[in-house]
Parts: structure tokens; C-alpha cells; sequence
């Protein structure tokens, strides 16, 4: 497979190829800005959660009932959890198509220009991407297995009364539930590369998909093989970046292994949310947001990198389809 046979310098070039790009490094830097932004601001709103919860403390240890306003009010303090949480989630997406673009450029490919018009339908692509690979509508035959382990797992509710039999197809259509989940993985795959597609030329979503699907033919488990490979590598480096941030919540913890009753553990949890939002571990939380904009730079600059291998790989291949690249 061409993936597996390049495994090596994809792996490479993915995490280090990039590392002398000032665009790139321009991009990892608010990324890694997005990400102290949306942490802060996340460690501050669980303080204020947990902080209004020890108002609560005296009431859930008496068994009281707790009015349904304060109930609004706590989970009201987590809102700004969930507002920078999507905003987050925005910022990446759109800082996304600049790097896959600037990945297509390295790999000496082109991009079209960000516009918000591009980037509303880039969304699109992706819903549209999740609806096509669920529904496995470039492989509809498949669709029944799922349709049919439904089916025979409703039946087997309605056989309840009878075990043996209710439970044979439940059993049955459990397993081909589990087999249409690994469809459903196969074609998210397949599809993987349909936003790289979109970026690097003026395409149609389901042209960028169908190409994303003809590219990756033969190619699922490779694909599967490098991403793991990278979250695995990835994951190890912000492992050890971690390591001095949880070792200052451990000594923490360590201090409070013998409390004991409810003034006890409000003493615990005050003590652990001061620990969160102290400056020295602020500090040390940065080497952790450095690396996790790091990852996702690697991991969008990755498929780049895929699609150009599996162009280049399959000219030959390619020429006798319609699509031109």
C-alpha cells in the first residue's frame, strides 16, 4: 500500500517537515494562544462552578432540597466553559483551512484563497462528509447490515419473554451493529481527505468527496496506521510536557489524602481549585498548550501531506477517471 510503503517519511515530515516555515510557525503560535486563552478561562469558570457548589456542600450533607434556582445558577457558572468552547472550536476550524492551504503549498500544491463564503461550505462539506459516511451512501449494500442489526435487536427486546430466543437476535444484531460501526470508520476515512480536496481547487462538495473516496481506495489501513502513529508520538511528547504541572496537583492531592467528613473535603476542594488557578501552575500549563497546538498542527498538516502521496502515487491510475488533477 502506498501509505504503508512511505510510512516513515510521512511520519516525519508531518512532525518536523513544517518546523522551518514561518507561516507554520506563525500558526502554532495562535494556536497555542487560542489555547492558553480558552484554558484560563475555562480553569476560572470551573473555580467559579466548584466554588458555588461548596455553597452547596451544607445542603446535599443534610439531605436538604436544594432549590431548582440554585441548581440554574450552578450550572449557569459553567456557560462560559461552553461559550470559549465554541469559540475555540471556530478559531481552530478556521485557522484549519489556513494550514491545510499553506500545507498544500509546501507540498508544492495550491490552495484558494480563504473567504468566508469557502469557509461556510467547508462546514458544510464536513456535515455533509459525517451524513455520507454514516449513512454509507457510497456503499449502500452496507447500510443494511445496520438497518438490519436494528431491527434484530428491537426484535429481541420484543422476545424478551423468551431468553433464548430474544436474546440469539439481539446477540446477532449487536454484532451487526458493531460491524456497521467499523463501516461507518472506514468511510470517515475514505472521506478524510474531501476538505483537503475542497481547499486545494474551486470543487463541488460532493466532487471533493467523491474524489476524497476514489483517492483513498486501498489505502484505509495506511491512513489509519500513520494517524495513530502520530497521536501516539504526539502524545508521548505532551506526556512528558505535562509531567511537572501534574506533578504540583499531585503534591496537592498527597496533602489531603487524610481529610476526612464534609468540612474535610470543602477544605480539599478549596485547596485543589486554589492549586488550578495559582500563577506557578498557570505557568506550567504552557509547555502543555504549546504542545497541543503543536499536535494540531501536525495532525492538519498530515493530510496535506496524504494527498499528496496518493496524487502522485496514483497519477496513472487517476488519468483514467474524470478527474483531472
Amino acid at each position: 500500500m502506498i501509505i504503508t510503503d512511505n510510512l516513515g517519511s510521512l511520519l516525519t515530515d508531518s512532525l518536523f517537515g513544517w518546523l522551518k516555515d514561518k507561516t507554520m510557525l506563525i500558526y502554532l503560535v495562535i494556536a497555542t494562544i487560542i489555547g492558553i486563552i480558552a484554558g484560563v478561562i475555562s480553569l476560572f469558570s470551573l473555580n467559579d462552578f466548584f466554588q458555588y457548589m461548596l455553597t452547596l456542600a451544607p445542603d446535599l450533607a443534610t439531605k436538604n432540597k436544594i432549590p431548582i434556582e440554585k441548581i440554574i445558577e450552578l450550572f449557569n457558572t459553567l456557560s462560559p466553559v461552553i461559550t470559549v468552547s465554541i469559540i475555540e472550536g471556530i478559531a481552530l476550524f478556521i485557522l484549519s483551512y489556513f494550514i491545510i492551504k499553506r500545507g498544500l503549498e509546501l507540498t508544492g500544491q495550491k490552495g484558494v484563497n480563504f473567504s468566508i463564503s469557502r469557509l461556510v461550505v467547508l462546514f458544510v462539506l464536513e456535515i455533509i462528509a459525517g451524513v455520507v459516511a454514516i449513512l454509507s451512501l457510497y456503499r449502500l449494500k452496507w447500510l443494511g447490515v445496520g438497518v438490519l442489526g436494528g431491527i434484530l435487536i428491537i426484535l429481541g427486546g420484543l422476545l424478551s419473554s423468551i431468553p433464548i430466543l430474544g436474546g440469539f437476535f439481539a446477540t446477532i444484531g449487536l454484532i451487526l451493529i458493531i460491524v456497521y460501526f467499523i463501516i461507518v470508520f472506514i468511510n470517515f476515512i475514505r472521506l478524510s481527505l474531501a476538505n483537503v480536496v475542497y481547499i486545494e481547487k474551486e470543487r463541488e462538495i460532493m466532487e471533493s468527496l467523491r474524489i476524497s473516496w476514489d483517492l483513498t481506495k486501498d489505502n484505509v489501513l495506511g491512513i489509519f496506521i500513520i494517524t495513530i502513529a502520530v497521536y501516539l508520538v504526539t502524545g508521548a511528547i505532551s506526556y512528558i510536557v505535562s509531567i511537572p504541572s501534574t506533578i504540583f496537583l499531585q503534591s496537592t492531592l498527597i496533602g489531603m489524602a487524610n481529610i476526612e467528613g464534609i468540612a474535610g473535603v470543602i477544605l480539599a476542594m478549596e485547596g485543589l481549585m486554589s492549586m488550578l488557578t495559582s500563577p506557578v501552575y498557570l505557568i506550567l500549563l504552557i509547555p502543555v498548550f504549546i504542545i497541543s497546538a503543536y499536535e494540531i498542527i501536525v495532525l492538519t498538516y498530515l493530510f496535506p501531506l496524504i494527498y499528496k502521496l496518493l496524487k502522485e502515487k496514483g497519477k496513472a491510475k487517476s488519468k483514467q477517471k474524470t478527474y483531472h488533477f
